[in-house]
């Protein structure tokens, strides 16, 4: 499990796709987890479990696609929504998936979002140290 301790300021509205990137993790008992970049390398071949949840802000009333994803090297599930119509009075709304995946040992896998229709990049992900905002799990079923 991983989380976003500080924000990434105008990286999505005008239709960029934008990796979340949980620098902190509460564990990662393989060390297959990069909080550099965000992403998650299987060691061993295997169906595993991932879920992310994803928290912006800034949304405008022009902002009305968005695309949150979990996407692997192979394979991807993926949300459409609306991101202002979802949104809170400041901008802000999150989104969530998770499901299971195949993966051979070398895989990889990220989270990610794409809002758009925005004149500009001015969505943020809000992270925080107290509060858990933006994470990202996964585990081996078998």
């Amino acid at each position: 499990l991983a989380y976003s301790t500080s924000n990434a300021n105008n990286v999505t509205g005008a239709g960029t796709t934008y990796v979340a990137i949980p620098n902190i993790e509460v564990f990662d008992d393989g060390g297959d987890y990069n909080t550099a970049n965000g992403t998650f390398t299987a060691a061993i071949a295997g169906r595993y479990h991932f879920d992310a949840t994803i928290y912006y802000s800034g949304a405008t009333a022009a902002m009305t696609d968005g695309i949150c994803e979990i996407a692997a090297s192979n394979h991807r599930f993926f949300a459409y929504f609306n991101a202002f119509n979802i949104a809170d009075a400041s901008g802000g709304g999150f989104c969530h998936l998770g499901g299971d995946m195949d993966m051979d040992a070398g895989d990889t896998i990220v989270s990610r979002i794409t809002i758009s229709s925005g004149a500009a990049n001015t969505a943020d992900l809000l992270g925080s140290a107290t509060t858990m905002w933006n994470t990202f799990s996964g585990h081996l079923i078998r």
